[in-house]
């Protein structure tokens, strides 16, 4: 195990990592081995990396999902992680890699103790995953690929994200429910541009006009405030859980009308929309997939009619 210690040392060094430093300080090649010396003894009470390469994959899916301080209130149990999964995405469930997922149940309690110190547990994450990638890539020790971890827990980190924040019923589609188990009352910024769809910046403009705090009660109230049902959602009460929402841009396109027709449309409250941002508006599919319709019943009729006339 020594040599892979120097070979992964050696491949760091290849990657443009710093190994000597003028200032004698310890360099940055000799601090991520430092850091996986601790991991190993502190998870494993091994002082050589051999645990650390059979459980490779349970520690990179670890620390992509709940490594990364802005993730950590996501570290669920597993099967209440499995739970979520399974009503959210099977598709998850049927990828070989979640096999290795499941290994994770055995490690959790462990696992979860290293995050109680952000700064071993930030520093560790970032030598892991260049551990990962060093005996994935290099010594082909490992059958599954850095990527495919990343894609699965992507996908997982969606799920949580939707579990805080989803639409919930046609008078309030855009609610943070908190009476789920072990979920937080606060909501991070990134979980929010992922909700949302829209950029950093544009969340942190509206932190800083106090149009609302990161908490649950104060992102519902202004999410309520600018959301905008129509008469058709009021009748109809889509299930909003199913629904897609367009931009005007996309709504143009999806009605094969100008984007004006669609502002005009939402003048008239003729569709439900979102205003949270006046650089981001957002057109719900249900109301649009009504006009839809109504369009190609004209397109119909009038095809019927004029086949009638040219007989």
């Amino acid at each position: 195990m020594d040599n892979l210690r120097e070979n992964f040392k050696h491949w760091l060094v290849r990657q443009g990592i710093s190994n000597k430093l003028i200032n004698g300080k310890s360099s940055t090649v000799y601090e991520y081995a430092r850091q996986l010396d601790v991991l190993s003894k502190k998870l494993y009470n091994s002082n050589d990396w051999d645990s650390l390469v059979n459980n490779a994959t349970v520690l990179a899916f670890f620390y992509l999902l709940c490594g990364k301080e802005k993730y950590r209130n996501n570290n669920y149990p597993f099967d209440e992680l499995q739970k979520y999964v399974k009503q959210n995405n099977k598709d998850i469930l049927s990828l070989p890699i979640w096999s290795e997922f499941a290994k994770y149940k055995l490690q959790e309690k462990s696992l979860l103790q290293i995050l109680n110190n952000k700064n071993f547990n930030e520093k560790a994450r970032v030598s892991f995953i260049k551990f990962y990638q060093f005996i994935s890539e290099e010594k082909k020790l490992l059958n599954i690929s850095l990527q495919d971890i990343k894609y699965a827990t992507t996908q997982i980190l969606k799920i949580l994200t939707n579990i805080k924040l989803n639409p919930i019923s046609a008078s309030f589609p855009a609610n943070i429910d908190t009476s789920l188990k072990n979920i937080s009352q606060t909501v991070t910024i990134e979980e929010l541009t992922n909700f949302l769809e829209c950029s950093r910046s544009t969340i942190e403009r509206l932190l800083k006009k106090g149009l609302f705090e990161l908490t649950t009660d104060s992102v519902n109230a202004y999410l309520k405030e600018h959301y905008h049902p129509s008469v058709l959602v009021a009748l109809y009460k889509p299930n909003f859980l199913h629904e897609k929402w367009y931009t005007i841009a996309e709504a143009a396109e999806f009605l094969d009308c100008s984007q004006t027709t669609v502002k005009r449309l939402i003048k008239k409250n003729l569709v439900s929309y979102t205003n949270y941002s006046s650089r981001k508006i957002k057109i719900l599919g249900h109301d649009l997939l009504f006009f839809k319709k109504k369009q190609l019943g004209k397109t119909t009729t009038y095809k019927t009619h004029h086949k009638k006339c040219s007989l």
